[in-house]
């Protein structure tokens, strides 16, 4: 791969392929994984996390927080 000027790759970010370019002043996400090049000015990254509920609650508001302290 080929990464130009002004690009911060962040932890865990693969980059794969002889030809691949990463455009000047672009930014990689962590754990991205990245098979073709990617243009100037481009911010590449995974999807966020999502908090999934589990249970017999039909809506997440319908779920009560615990209040305690370890």
């Amino acid at each position: 791969p080929t990464i130009e000027d002004e690009v911060v790759i962040y932890a865990n970010a693969t980059i794969l392929g002889g030809k691949t370019v990463i455009g000047h002043h672009s930014v990689i996400g962590s754990s991205a994984w990245i098979t073709r090049s990617i243009p100037p000015y481009t911010t590449v990254t995974i999807e966020s996390p999502m908090l999934r509920y589990r249970g017999t609650a039909s809506n997440p508001e319908e779920v009560s927080v615990l209040d305690y302290q370890i």
